[in-house]
């Protein structure tokens, strides 16, 4: 069969599936050319599978292994089990190819890790970044248990929950270290929730300062301050404005939100300018850094 979009020719058992498959790739935005790469190798598939003697229905796991590593012999692109997803993702979705098995988990953590991702994504219906976010902080946390971890769990202590925190969040940022914080908790609930832990250890584990400044403001340097108030033009109601509250900012130290909360009349005592027109006033000497309060 020819599929007419791309002009690719499909043989074999998986001919019947070529027009549905290249609408299927176009219905999800891909380029023509992507498109037609994806043909061709389906178009591969098809006659390798014909030459075995079998069909779509016996595409399992194992049959597409050894399919992969024929091609990898005449061929350098779309070689990995990758490039195979979009045209198996379709079949199955057809019932034509054998559902994909679910991956075996090996040991203990890999046990938990796959329960819990499964309970983040199904009960808790998180996304699909969070669900990964937290997975890897279980990872760093369950690694860390002796074998087996099953019986590690049930002796774990608080102790050892502050401990992983205290280890893992020196040198991470502050949104960083919050991930971890979190991550942790949602695993202590999940395992406990479970039946993994004996009592709930989610208390345990320590929180984050939130604060976003590592130190105080540096001072302005007095010269620096000096060059801002003689760039106003005191000839101007609003240069002798500026120059006021430039003035107290530098020789009191006060924030703005405090200089705009005193009256105009005040700001003018305070600036040097006694009651008349502060560009008339006394005129100050170089103003000192806001640390100095005078």
């Amino acid at each position: 069969m020819k599929d007419e979009r791309s002009g690719v020719r499909v043989s074999g058992p998986l001919a019947a599936y070529a027009g549905g498959f290249s609408a299927y790739l176009a219905g999800r935005g891909y380029a023509p050319s992507s498109a037609a790469d994806q043909l061709r190798l389906t178009a591969h598939l098809s006659r390798w599978l014909g030459e075995q003697g079998a069909d779509a229905a016996g595409l399992t796991a194992g049959r597409v292994e050894e399919f992969l590593a024929v091609r990898r012999g005449s061929h350098v692109r779309l070689v990995s089990p990758r490039a195979l997803a979009p045209v198996l993702g379709f079949l199955r979705g057809l019932g034509v190819v054998p559902p994909e098995p679910a991956p075996v988990a090996a040991t203990d953590v890999d046990r938990l890790l796959e329960d819990y991702r499964c309970y983040l994504a199904g009960e808790l219906g998180l996304a699909a970044g969070t669900v990964r976010s937290r997975v890897r902080v279980a990872r760093l946390f369950l690694v860390g248990l002796s074998d087996p971890a099953g019986e590690h769990l049930s002796r774990l202590g608080g102790g050892e929950v502050t401990a992983f925190v205290l280890r893992e969040c020196p040198g991470r940022s502050v949104s960083a270290a919050r991930t971890v914080v979190s991550g942790t908790r949602s695993l202590l609930r999940f395992l406990f929730l479970e039946g993994h832990l004996p009592r709930p250890l989610a208390a345990a584990v320590p929180g984050v300062a939130g604060l976003s400044m590592t130190a105080l403001p540096r001072a302005v340097h007095p010269h620096v301050a000096a060059r801002l108030i003689a760039s106003c033009d005191p000839a101007t109601a609003a240069g002798r404005r500026d120059r006021a509250i430039l003035i107290l900012l530098a020789r009191l130290g006060l924030r703005g939100h405090e200089v705009a909360g005193r009256p105009a009349a005040r700001r003018r005592r305070l600036a040097g300018g006694g009651g008349g027109d502060p560009g008339q006033g006394a005129q100050p000497g170089p103003a000192p850094p806001p640390g100095g309060r005078g």
